[in-house]
C-alpha cells in the first residue's frame, strides 16, 4: 500500500508552475518519469502495482485525456506490454518479465480500463496524429531490449503496428472521419493495408518510381543496355484490384526495383562487399567507413544501412542529412554508393492484370481424396475439386505483374559497397 499511495500522490496528480514556453518539455519529461516507474515495476515482477496504481487508479479515475501526455502515457505503457509479452525474442526477455507483462494485459480489470480509455479517446481524438506516433518512437526506442547478442531492432515496427491497430480500431468502431488520413501514411503502412487512392491501375507510369528514385534517375540513355526487371508480382482478390489501390503496391515496387539494381551491379562486378555486423566494431566504425569512402548514396534496407544503436540516431541523421538516402522494403541488403556514381533511365513500365490459375501458387492437394484445400475470404479452408478451384480462382483472384525496362549507367568500375548482414 505504501508504494501505491506514493505513486498516486507523487505523480498522477502532480502540478507545477512551469513557464509557458517550457510546458511541453516538462510534460514530456514527467511522462517518461512515470513510465520509468512502471518499467521498474515490470522488471521486478510487481504486476499488482501496475494493475492497481496505474490502470485501476490513475487511468480509470485520474486521467481525463484532456492533455496529450495522458494519452501518450497510456499508449506507451500498453504498447510496451505488447512488445514484452508478444513480440520480443525470449533471448532478451526473461520468462519472469514476459509472464509479468502477460499477467497485466490479461487481467480483467486492465482489459476493462483499457477499453474505457479507448472509448474516451473517440470523444476527443485531437491528440492522435503523426506527431503522437513520432513521440512514441522517440520515447520507447531506448527501451528496446538488446541482451548480450546481436539482434534486429524491432521496437519501431512494433510501435507502428500497435499504433496502426489503435487508429484502425477507433476509425472502424466509432466511425471517426479524418482519423485515418492524419495518422496513417502510405510509406509506413501500405505493407499492411490497402490505401484507396483515385488513380487508374492501368495508367501507372514511371511517375511513382521516378519520384522515389529521383536522385538517381536519368531522363535519357541511348547507349546503355536495356534490361528487363520485375517490380511487382501480386496476388489479390478481384474486388480489391481496381483503380483505387495503386498506391498500396508502391512499397513493394520500390523494394523490387532496388533488388533489380543490386542484381545488375553484382553482375557487373561493380561492388565491394562488407558484413554490417562482422566487419565493424560498432556503429561509429561503420559510419566512419561510409564517410571515409565517400559513400553518400544509400539505397535499400533501413535496418542494414541505418544505425543499430538508438542513442546514435541523431548522429547518424546529422552525418547523412546532405546525402541521398532511399530506404525500401523487401531488400535485405543495402547499397552504399559514391555520390553521382549511378544513373538509371526508365524506358518503359509494363502492367499485366490477369485471372489467377491453379499453377500460379503451390496448392494444398490431397492425393487420396483428389481435392484441393483453399482458404477463401473468411480464412476458412474449403475443399474444391480441380475444376471448381479453377473457376473460383478465375472469378475471384487476380494476378498483377509489373515490370520495368531500364538501363543503368555507372561512373566507374567499382562504385561502392554492398552492405549485407549474415
Amino acid at each position: 500500500m505504501y508504494w501505491k499511495r506514493t505513486l498516486e500522490s507523487s505523480f498522477w496528480s502532480y502540478k507545477a508552475n512551469i513557464p509557458e514556453e517550457r510546458i511541453d518539455d516538462f510534460l514530456e519529461a514527467r511522462c517518461i518519469v512515470k513510465f520509468n516507474y512502471i518499467y521498474g515495476f515490470i522488471e521486478n515482477g510487481l504486476d499488482i502495482l501496475v494493475i492497481d496504481s496505474f490502470f485501476c487508479e490513475a487511468m480509470a479515475n485520474i486521467f481525463r485525456l484532456k492533455e496529450k501526455y495522458e494519452v501518450l502515457l497510456g499508449l506507451l505503457v500498453y504498447c510496451y506490454l505488447y512488445y514484452l509479452s508478444k513480440r520480443e525474442s525470449e533471448k532478451v526477455v526473461t520468462p519472469e518479465v514476459r509472464n509479468c507483462a502477460e499477467r497485466i494485459v490479461l487481467h480483467k480489470s486492465v482489459k476493462k480500463v483499457y477499453r474505457q480509455f479507448l472509448e474516451r479517446l473517440c470523444i476527443d481524438s485531437s491528440s492522435l496524429n503523426s506527431d503522437m506516433l513520432k513521440q512514441m518512437i522517440k520515447l520507447l526506442g531506448p527501451y528496446e531490449r538488446l541482451g548480450s547478442h546481436t539482434k534486429y531492432m524491432i521496437i519501431e515496427n512494433v510501435i507502428n503496428e500497435y499504433y496502426m491497430f489503435i487508429i484502425l480500431y477507433l476509425s472502424n468502431t466509432y466511425h471517426m472521419p479524418g482519423l485515418l488520413e492524419r495518422n496513417l501514411d502510405d510509406d509506413t503502412y501500405s505493407g499492411y493495408v490497402y490505401e484507396n487512392k483515385a488513380e487508374n491501375t492501368k495508367q501507372m507510369t514511371e511517375v511513382k518510381l521516378r519520384e522515389k528514385f529521383k536522385d538517381i534517375i536519368a531522363d535519357t540513355d541511348k547507349k546503355g543496355e536495356v534490361i528487363h526487371i520485375p517490380v511487382l508480382n501480386l496476388f489479390d482478390y478481384t474486388d480489391s484490384v481496381n483503380e483505387n489501390c495503386v498506391d498500396s503496391f508502391c512499397p513493394n515496387m520500390y523494394g523490387q526495383f532496388s533488388l533489380g539494381l543490386e542484381w545488375i551491379l553484382r553482375k557487373r562486378n561493380a561492388l565491394d562487399q562488407v558484413d554490417r555486423i562482422k566487419d565493424f566494431s560498432d556503429d561509429r566504425d561503420y559510419m566512419n567507413y561510409l564517410h571515409s569512402n565517400n559513400l553518400e548514396l544509400l539505397i535499400g534496407s533501413k535496418y542494414v544501412l541505418a544505425n543499430k544503436n538508438y542513442s546514435l540516431t541523431h548522429e547518424f541523421e546529422k552525418l547523412t542529412e546532405n546525402w541521398k538516402v532511399i530506404y525500401t522494403m523487401l531488400m535485405e541488403n543495402g547499397l552504399a554508393l559514391k555520390r553521382d556514381s549511378i544513373k538509371v533511365c526508365i524506358h518503359s513500365i509494363e502492367v499485366e492484370i490477369r485471372s489467377q490459375n491453379i499453377s500460379d501458387e503451390k496448392q494444398s492437394y490431397n492425393k487420396e481424396t483428389g481435392l484441393y484445400t483453399y482458404s477463401i475470404y473468411s480464412g476458412m479452408p474449403i475443399d474444391f475439386k480441380e475444376n471448381e478451384l479453377e473457376a473460383f480462382l478465375h472469378d475471384n483472384r487476380k494476378v498483377i505483374e509489373i515490370s520495368a525496362k531500364i538501363s543503368v549507367q555507372t561512373a566507374t568500375e567499382r562504385i561502392g559497397t554492398l552492405i549485407v548482414e549474415k
